[in-house]
């Protein structure tokens, strides 16, 4: 009697430790959040350990719309509970945010082998509009160009995204740069404007966990320049055009809402055409 006494509260206090320490799994379901992402996965933030292999819906919020799956890789066996999910995407236009919901799926997905095709989360308005603008400052490098124009010129460009992979957007870039001004040539005083239209494909290269939150980027860009170039003295205007080889590079910051601040070099061939632009840009 004096053996059960002591014998059955250890086996009670053994078997409650036991199911306090066993994985979390499927009878209610497990709810928790997108605590951080990079390369094609996901960790989620969970009230406690969960079996590899658990599968979870990705929603933005409670009782939306699932648009990502993800399935448990490794899980923490210690508090703070946060699980390594692959995941897939099932909405192809929608993202995943840090704090997104989750919560387990049901049995019958939950079983089902998902792992083929997952792809990173990115931040931001996947898909939704390509055209992106920016507005900035050229800094002619050439001192003849500043001296007959002046030293800033404004600078404009519209961006068409052709492409987005894990590490590298690719775009079509058509720009503006123009400016005016003043010159001499001996006792005579004339007027140079000076018009540039680009067009450039243009590539953003990060890193995998920039394009999942944003951040740092390097810019490298190549293509045609159409240089306009008119001067006028007395009556007597001459035009100057020529289409020519160019490139561009740099380097930028984009936040997670598309907006860039970047600084880049301007070089175009066969012209004294060049310096640096520095440019905000969103967006559309």
């Amino acid at each position: 009697m004096r053996i059960a006494k002591t014998v059955v509260p250890w086996l009670l206090a053994s078997a409650i430790l036991l199911l306090v320490s066993a994985p979390v799994r499927a009878e209610e379901p497990i709810r928790g959040l997108v605590v951080d992402c990079g390369d094609k996965v996901l960790w989620l933030g969970l009230p406690g350990p969960v079996e590899k292999g658990t599968v979870f819906d990705v929603r933005l919020l409670p009782g939306s719309k699932v648009i990502a799956r993800a399935k448990v890789t490794n899980c923490t066996p210690d508090a703070p509970y946060v699980a390594k999910a692959k995941f897939k995407m099932l909405d192809a236009s929608a993202f995943i945010p840090v704090g997104a919901y989750v919560e387990t799926a049901a049995e019958d997905v939950a079983d089902r082998d998902v792992s083929p095709g997952y792809e990173p989360v990115r931040l931001g308005p996947e898909g939704v509009n390509p055209l992106s603008f920016d507005a900035g400052v050229f800094f002619p490098a050439d001192s003849r160009i500043g001296d007959e124009t002046t030293d800033t010129w404004p600078a404009f460009q519209v961006n068409y995204r052709m492409g987005k992979s894990e590490c590298c957007d690719t775009s079509i870039g058509i720009g503006y740069y123009h400016q005016d001004g003043d010159f001499r040539i001996g006792s005579a005083a004339g007027e140079r404007d000076f018009r540039v239209f680009p067009v450039t494909v243009d590539a953003k290269i990060r890193s995998s966990r920039s394009a999942c939150k944003g951040g740092w980027f390097a810019r490298l860009g190549v293509g045609a320049y159409l240089i306009d170039d008119e001067r006028k003295v007395g009556s007597v205007t001459s035009t100057e055009s020529v289409t020519t080889f160019g490139w561009q590079a740099g380097f930028g910051y984009e936040s997670s809402s598309g907006r860039t601040a970047q600084i880049y070099y301007v070089d175009v061939s066969k012209t004294d055409f060049g310096g640096i632009v520095f440019s905000l840009g969103a967006r559309f």
